[in-house]
């Protein structure tokens, strides 16, 4: 709006002298507004200490900044209002020749510009100090269009003139509002963002911390669940060991009772019925030798004892065994390493190994050595020893 009202005017030569100055400052107030909300911080400090120098009249540290500012960011925002206050701290050193070239410059870079209307101005000033001689410029740092005749000129402007003029300061006034109402939206969503910002790193901060204590959690669960894993383990060794053991302590009692019940026992049918003696004649016999019991017991002792065969084997690799003991139907089973097991038979053993490598066998206290390589299959009697390669 300000530039349309500008554009409007032409030139703000027509203005008095106080409308100009509070265009001035409008103009450079907006500029810094805009400025510091897209600038960086350093572009903000360089112009700013720059406009500093210039309102001090001190023109040459003004000219110096700004000329320093325009070459570390020559594609800064206000860079046209950079090198408009570089061409008013010109004309503050009477240096008008270079800053009518700072003015045309603008004119050439920035043709949009909003400070185009007071460059056009400056201009017209700049020419006509440049036509005075050197010699008849006296003290004059800037051309001041004031006196009696401008004023003069002033209270000429037609009235509907003025009006235009305060219908479009009205516009102006609306457009200032609108923009403070926009910095104060911004600056409202900048807090709000801001606010955002500590409340997620807040929420990540929490994130991270029960994300610690479910890490430590799961490896205090992997520890005890290792650990039951390992107490599984040994009961199940324990009691696989305790079972083999009661096993094995089973099998041998019933040995020793098929051994017990063994007992030639026919022999008692072979006497007839006790005859008929006198208590003396019993109790000679007895104390002789002759009676039935005693002649039983002496037969027995006759009879030739046998002797139970033993087979042992252990198992070095996963085998399978068929056993048959005395002629019985045979039994399959598959050993594991490291079983070891034992049978008692009267006549002799039949047994099929199917991993003749992988078992060591013991009968009658003798180990019968290897019997193979890993994976093949031996038929083996005992007690005659018969290894055959193939089966049967």
């Amino acid at each position: 709006m300000l530039e349309k009202f500008l554009k409007n005017s032409n030139s703000y030569g027509f203005l008095p002298n106080k409308i100009r100055v509070a265009l001035f400052t409008v103009l450079t107030v907006l500029t810094v507004i805009s400025f510091k909300s897209y600038a960086s911080d350093q572009e903000f400090e360089i112009f700013d200490k720059g406009y500093g120098y210039y309102l001090s009249e001190e023109s040459e540290k003004a000219v110096g900044t700004f000329r320093a500012f325009l070459n570390e960011f020559p594609n800064s925002p206000v860079s046209d209002a950079a090198m408009f206050w570089l061409g008013k701290s010109l004309i503050q050193l009477k240096s008008f020749v270079e800053a009518e070239k700072v003015f045309d410059e603008i004119k050439t870079q920035f043709p949009h510009s909003p400070f185009i209307s007071f460059v056009d101005r400056e201009l017209e000033m700049t020419d006509r100090a440049t036509s005075i001689p050197e010699t008849e410029r006296g003290e004059v740092t800037e051309i001041k269009d004031t006196g009696p005749e401008r004023e003069k000129a002033d209270l000429q402007i037609p009235q509907a003139r003025i009006e235009t003029q305060q219908r479009d300061w009205k516009r102006f006034d609306e457009y200032l509002s609108k923009l403070r109402e926009e910095r104060d939206q911004i600056d409202s969503e900048i807090r709000g963002l801001k606010d955002e910002k500590i409340k997620l790193g807040k929420d990540k901060a929490e994130a991270v911390l029960e994300r610690d204590k479910l890490r430590l959690s799961l490896e205090e669960e992997k520890k005890k669940t290792e650990m039951l894993k390992a107490e599984t383990a040994r009961l199940e060794n324990k009691i696989n060991v305790e079972l083999k053991n009661l096993l094995e302590e089973f099998r041998e009692k019933r040995r020793n009772w098929k051994l017990a019940s063994s007992d030639p026992a026919p022999l008692k049918e072979k006497i007839g019925p006790e005859s008929k003696v006198s208590g003396k004649e019993k109790v000679k016999e007895e104390t002789e030798g002759n009676s039935p019991k005693a002649k039983i017991k002496k037969d027995n002792e006759k009879l030739p004892k046998q002797t139970p065969h033993i087979l042992e084997l252990i198992a070095k690799d996963t085998t399978w065994i068929s056993i048959s003991i005395d002629g019985k139907q045979p039994k399959e089973m598959l050993l594991k390493a490291g079983d070891r097991l034992k049978w008692t038979a009267k006549t002799g053993f039949s047994l099929r190994i199917g991993n003749a490598g992988g078992i060591r066998v013991i009968f009658g206290g003798k180990d019968l050595g290897p019997l193979g390589e890993k994976g093949q299959v031996r038929n083996l009697k005992l007690p005659s020893l018969k290894i055959q390669e193939k089966p049967n």
